[in-house]
């Protein structure tokens, strides 16, 4: 329904406009008023479409209704409908806002209808048109961009409040100011803002052709990017950094496509790290990864889809190659990446080089088992010692005896020969004693100042002698080989032990060097070594081209009954022997050797500083007898001291018994007692050997002395005997022994100093 307030104080004009309007529609509900309380009343209410009125009407002068009702409600329609057309009237209404204008003649009337329908269409579209530049000025003041429109010869003709903002908002504004800035329409670039509030920033301009108010012009677009190129320049910084942190770390980083669990990215310092390009590894439709994991080590990586996904995340250690064909440890921890809806959207890997971590966990382990061997080695070593005094103390009793005995039967005697046996298996049970404190380095060691090319080169032809015909004996001896502190007789047991383990690796022939040479060991070398010092060393090398062994014999060739050899052909106490005198001596011993390819034994001895001394001859044939010197002999074992005053009487010497250290004081005293030597043992209960010869010092201070023992050498350190200059014999002994020993003891000045 259209309602019409129609202003007319005339009944017959507005009888006739309702006619005129009832006669077209019904859809025109007419209003009327005809005075002024009427048409204020219906201004107050404002329930009408349009407003139909004529000149000088309820009392008003000319257009004053048209005015009255544009002020207020400017959007309704006003036509004015009047008797006195003409077209000075209806410019005159145009102007005070009218709408159109109808006269009320018979022939216009009848058009009244049509006028309002288009006026009313017009006014709707009027009203369509104001909100749409109503909306578009409201985007233009809201808007962050700026918007300017610029003539062509570049002044500014529009400029919305963010272009004013962008330019420091300049005291005038920008409108009819030159815009300065080239313009090139279709382009899009960047230009800074030296005005901008809080320094100069950097906006993208866009230039397009519009036409404003009748003439071309171009509208300039203003998009401050300031804060994008901070934030690129600063994401530019970041992705710099993260190569510089990728060119620094041992961190490899890569991504797997979900699906096909292919590589899609690895970091840039793969190169370092691997020697591959980038390139290389992504090249498609190829397993990369999987290819260069160590063999070994392929069954410790979940290649597994299911496993991967179900778990989320994963850590594992392996070996992955080079492209210099080396393999490096890695631990590779990967993660499972989920979006918002539990969706896998990627799979992060993360490599750390722990190369150097595992050679240390394997050094480690390395250490750990020499540990484990070397208190399994000790526990040997104990037991060894404690078995091989008690065998000394009746070994001692068997060589004496036997040896008395063999000398008192006439040549001609059939005992004779029974007690030779006797000698030679008591003399081989004393060798087997003699094996098993080297092995536990349990030894006194006679030590001296050598060279060790002296002992090899007399050594020589009972080496020859050793070793068969088929074998090659070669030997490369370094010249001016500096000095080593050893017991000559032990260094040459672990060359003799060396040279027939060589011989019996090579039952069909072959080759076996003996090398000296000197070398240097530093903290790297010595790393994993137990008990091995940095320092010079002289190197003897023993080298065969047998049979060689494998890694799962090498850990036990040292322990003490290990053979490889048939049996009845080894006691396997050969290469512990070697092992124990070589680390008695302060030294180390290695082995290297494979199946078929041979062995290369190296015993490495430290280098002294002191210089040979003079060695004072042995006993001359003749001169062993003694001519009535007085001897002290304190042993607790009665049938060791009786066997010691046989041998002794028997060599010429004048033999005072005692079986313990208070004993032998008291003989000393009560006899007015002055001995030209004391032989005592080590361990004795009452009073030990150290303790009698502090004693007997304090009243005879140049009294010679001989300590004998059959406990090892730990033992005697620990009751005070090597800590000073003294003579030493080890049970078992033999009358040879005895002789040589009282006689050098009687005629040196001083005596050598044990270990």
């Amino acid at each position: 329904m259209i309602r019409v307030l129609c202003v007319d104080d005339n009944p017959h004009d507005l009888a006739l406009i309702r006619d005129a309007l009832k006669k077209e529609s019904e859809r025109f509900i007419i209003v009327p008023v005809t005075d002024r309380v009427d048409f204020e009343k219906a201004m107050g209410e404002g329930k009408f479409d349009v407003v139909l009125s004529d000149f000088n009407i309820l009392g008003y002068e000319g257009l004053e209704i048209v005015r009255k009702v544009k002020e207020r409600f400017p959007d309704i329609p006003v036509i004015v409908v009047t008797s006195k057309g003409s077209e000075e009237i209806a410019v005159a209404a145009l102007k005070q806002g009218a709408d159109d204008y109808v006269t009320k003649t018979p022939g216009h009337i009848t058009q009244l209808p049509h006028t309002i329908r288009q006026v009313l269409e017009s006014n709707t579209a009027r009203q369509k048109l104001k909100q749409r530049e109503k909306n578009l000025q409201t985007i233009l003041d809201n808007i962050s961009d700026g918007i300017l429109v610029v003539d062509q010869k570049g002044t500014i003709l529009y400029a919305n409040p963010a272009a004013l903002e962008m330019f420091g908002n300049p005291e005038g504004g920008l409108v009819g100011k030159s815009f300065g800035y080239p313009m090139n329409p279709g382009s899009s670039v960047d230009i800074e803002l030296p005005l901008r509030p809080g320094g100069t920033g950097t906006t993208e301009m866009c230039v397009t052709n519009c036409v404003w108010e009748n003439k071309d012009c171009y509208i300039v677009v203003l998009h401050d990017i300031t804060e994008h190129k901070k934030a690129e320049k600063e994401l530019t910084g970041a992705k710099e950094y993260l190569i510089h942190l990728f060119n620094v770390i041992p961190i490899l980083v890569y991504t797997l496509d979900p699906k096909t669990f292919a590589l899609t990215w690895v970091s840039p310092n793969i190169t370092r790290i691997l020697g591959y390009s980038a390139e290389e590894i992504l090249q498609p439709n190829r397993r990369w990864w999987e290819a260069h994991i160590h063999p070994e080590d392929k069954d410790k990586v979940p290649l597994s889809k299911s496993e991967i996904r179900k778990k989320g995340h994963l850590t594992y250690e392996y070996r992955l190659q080079k492209k210099n064909g080396n393999y490096i440890w890695i631990r590779d921890e990967v993660t499972v990446i989920y979006n918002d809806q539990g969706n896998i959207v990627e799979i992060v890997g993360v490599c750390f080089d722990i190369t150097q971590e595992q050679q240390l966990k394997e050094e480690q382990q390395k250490l750990e088992e020499q540990l484990r061997q070397a208190q399994r080695l000790e526990s040997i070593g104990r037991l060894a010692s404690s078995v091989a005094h008690d065998f000394n103390n009746i070994l001692s009793v068997i060589l004496g005896y036997g040896e008395i005995i063999h000398q008192m039967l006439h040549p001609s005697d059939p005992l004779k020969e029974k007690v030779e046996q006797i000698i030679k298996a008591a003399e081989r049970a004393t060798d087997l004693t003699r094996q098993l404190l080297a092995f536990s380095r349990k030894q006194v060691f006679q030590l001296e100042v050598v060279n060790l090319n002296e002992i090899v080169e007399n050594m020589e032809k009972m080496l020859r002698r050793l070793i068969e015909e088929h074998i090659e004996l070669e030997f490369s001896l370094a010249e001016d080989l500096p000095y080593v502190k050893v017991d000559p007789a032990q260094i040459e047991q672990v060359i003799m032990n060396l040279v027939v383990n060589a011989r019996d690796a090579m039952p069909t022939g072959g080759k076996l060097t003996i090398e000296t040479r000197e070398a240097t060991l530093n903290e790297n070398d010595v790393r994993d070594r137990q008990g091995v010092m940095p320092g010079k060393y002289v190197v003897l090398a023993v080298t065969d081209t047998g049979c060689g062994m494998d890694k799962e014999v090498l850990p036990y060739i040292f322990e003490p009954f290990f053979t490889t050899k048939e049996k009845g052909k080894g006691t396997g106490l050969g290469l512990s022997t070697v092992y124990g005198i070589v680390k008695q001596s302060g030294g180390d011993i290695r082995v290297h050797s494979k199946p078929g390819k041979g062995s290369r034994f190296e015993v490495y001895i430290p280098v002294t500083n002191e210089q040979p001394k003079e060695i004072v001859e042995g006993v001359r044939q003749g001169e062993s007898l003694g001519k009535g010197e007085k001897i002290l002999v304190v042993e607790d074992e009665a049938e060791l001291r009786e066997l010691m005053e046989q041998i002794l009487s028997s060599l010429g010497y004048k033999v005072i018994l005692a079986s313990n250290g208070k004993e032998a004081l008291s003989k000393v005293n009560k006899l007015r007692l002055k001995p030209d030597l004391l032989i005592t043992d080590v361990i004795m209960p009452v009073m030990n050997g150290r303790q009698l010869v502090e004693h007997l010092k304090r009243k005879y201070p140049d009294l010679k002395v001989i300590y004998i023992s059959g406990y090892s050498d730990d033992i005697t350190a620990q009751m005070g005997v090597l800590e000073s200059e003294a003579s030493f014999i080890q049970k078992p002994f033999n009358i040879k022994d005895i002789a040589e020993k009282v006689w050098k003891v009687l005629h040196e000045k001083g005596n050598r100093k044990l270990q």
